[in-house]
């Protein structure tokens, strides 16, 4: 009776891990796909630099400003890790080119 507790978790487990998987895989395709249009592009170029992904987030001795900074700048570095697993060869064009 164990081994079958143990094999029902053991699939249920494998299950939810391809579940998870087929979801990151979707994500990483629409990042993809959206960075492929000028609208998409324009959008993550304003997206990191509005959550400044690359400055220091503390500013003096203001722990409030440094903790909604630190929420910004999370959401930015999420945004900036799924570009570049999606689309690395994007990535460079997205922090270097100026808008038109």
């Amino acid at each position: 009776m164990t081994d079958e507790l143990y094999a029902d978790e053991r699939e249920r487990r494998k299950i939810q891990t391809e579940k998870t998987k087929a979801a990151r895989d979707q994500a990483l395709d629409d990042v993809a796909r959206i960075a492929a249009t000028p609208e998409g592009q324009r959008f993550f170029r304003r997206f990191l630099a509005l959550g400044r992904f690359n400055e220091p987030t503390f500013r003096g001795n203001n722990f409030g400003e440094a903790s909604y900074l630190e929420g910004r700048q999370s959401m930015a570095n999420q945004i900036f890790t799924d570009i570049l697993a999606a689309c690395p060869e994007r990535l460079q064009q997205l922090l270097t080119e100026e808008e038109p």
